[in-house]
């Protein structure tokens, strides 16, 4: 029922995340699977807001690992943001599944990378750092 707009001639719908505490970005179409959010695009469709809306959800749910599925309507200002739903607490992050639909092998090692990042400072008694960071594509 929502109608989402168009950017660029793609589907103005994103899949926003939060991993651990970091946040990144994947263009996503039922039609062409994930798409790497370049900092070009960040800056040309001005998506902060779709990143402020997933620090919202992080700081609701307080879960460590999740997807929200957001649309971009044609309407602009503050409204122009809408979640289709709310947490996905199951990711997908198998880059081999459905390999013309799954999200991009670099972006899945960044995932893996903040886990075991976690877990080495985790098991040697370090503080978390680095928390909050925006991991986007240099290039399409």
């Amino acid at each position: 029922m929502i109608q989402w707009g168009k950017l660029g001639g793609r589907e103005a719908y994103l899949r926003g995340y939060n991993v651990l505490g970091h946040r990144t970005l994947m263009w996503w179409s039922n039609e062409r699977g994930y798409s790497r959010v370049t900092w070009e695009d960040f800056r040309k469709y001005d998506l902060l807001g779709a990143v402020e809306l997933v620090d919202r959800v992080a700081a609701l749910t307080r879960m460590p690992f999740f997807s929200s599925e957001i649309a971009i309507t044609a309407e602009s200002g503050a409204g122009q943001y809408c979640l289709i739903d709310y947490v996905n607490d199951q990711c997908d992050i198998d880059p081999e599944a459905a390999p013309d639909r799954s999200p991009p092998a670099s972006w899945v090692s960044w995932v893996c990378g903040r886990f075991a990042e976690l877990t080495w400072r985790t098991k040697h008694g370090l503080a978390v750092e680095g928390e909050g960071t925006l991991y986007l594509a240099d290039k399409g």
